[in-house]
């Protein structure tokens, strides 16, 4: 199953830390809030993740192309044949992350602002790709669904669902 994961806000409570990145990469104990939240699931044998980027997104995929640099002790080799060989395996090994950009401030096919009023109605449309499965939708307050879940099928089918 994939894990959708939001890291688009501004962090505007955090203003000084947000100012200079995305809420996603500040750190808790010397790591990013995003790093625990990805443990937690991975914990519970979720190791496959679309990363919605939004504000900073492009920090957020710097973290991810340099993870085993900054993770791992290595040797590098320079000049014409350069490589780079890692000395140490991290338990991150199996994870597969998806960085997808979804714009400043939008989710999905249908810009939705992210400063959403209570009691308002909400309208996106996601994709999931490959072989079809669940999105689990993280918030970062209370959320409550309401109403119905529809899919269409397409190679992997679907059948559509409710939201209770």
């Amino acid at each position: 199953m994939k894990v959708a994961i939001l890291c688009g806000g501004q962090g505007t409570r955090l203003r000084e830390e947000t100012e200079f990145r995305p809420k996603p990469l500040v750190e808790v104990g010397g790591r990013p809030v995003l790093w625990h939240i990805m443990k937690l699931y991975a914990h519970h044998g979720f190791k496959d993740f679309v990363l919605c980027l939004g504000y900073k997104g492009s920090m957020i995929k710097e973290y991810f192309l340099n993870y085993e640099a900054m993770n791992n002790d290595f040797t590098i080799s320079l000049g014409l044949n350069s490589s780079i060989a890692y000395a140490d395996k991290h338990t991150e090994q199996d994870f597969q992350v998806t960085l997808a950009d979804t714009g400043a401030i939008s989710i999905g096919a249908n810009a939705v602002s992210t400063n959403i009023a209570a009691g308002a109605n909400i309208s996106a449309n996601a994709t999931a790709r490959g072989n079809g499965g669940q999105i689990t939708i993280i918030a970062s307050q209370s959320l409550t669904m309401q109403g119905n879940l529809s899919a269409r099928g397409g190679p992997g089918g679907g059948n559509g669902g409710a939201i209770a």
